[in-house]
Order: C-alpha cells, then structure tokens, then sequence
C-alpha cells in the first residue's frame, strides 16, 4: 500500500468515544457510491438500507449521538463534537 492509499484510508479526526458512532462509519451513509439500488430490493436504495439495518434507524443513530430530532443539539456537546467529528466547515 502506498503513502498516499494508507493515508486515504486512516481516520482524520481521532473519536473520543463521546459519542457511539466514528466519523468513518457516519461517513458510510453519505457516500455517493452507496446511493443506488439494492440489487436485491428495488424499492430501497443502500444508504437507506444501512441507516435501518446497520445502524438501528434515524430514531438510534439520533439518540447516539445525542441529539434530540426536535431540539437539536445541546450547546453544551459542541467541543465533545468538534473533538470527534471536526468542525462543521470546509
């Protein structure tokens, strides 16, 4: 593996297990190359199978990551975010 592959495939943002989820596998829901169909079910494309099937559904990953669908965040879970996650920007 070169520098440039092992580099591409190390996590950036080390977690501090604040949270359940690592950016890494977050990450896997939004990734372009997972929004298609399910050979195997037209009616579900992948990312939507895996928010239910890997990861519990929008009510699980909400509530492991603390955040309420409702409210929001709560501001005192910025740093621990930032921390895990990175900041929100580009």
């Amino acid at each position: 593996m070169s520098k440039a592959d092992k580099s591409m495939k190390e996590n950036l943002i080390k977690a501090s297990g604040q949270f359940k989820f690592e950016p890494d596998q977050l990450s896997e829901i939004v990734i372009l190359d997972n929004h298609h169909k399910d050979d195997n079910n037209d009616q579900m494309i992948i990312s939507s199978k895996m928010i239910i099937e890997d990861f519990g559904g929008i009510d699980v990953i909400a509530k492991e990551l603390k955040c309420d669908l409702k409210k929001g965040i709560q501001i005192n879970t910025i740093k621990d975010r930032i921390n895990d996650y990175g900041p929100n920007k580009f």
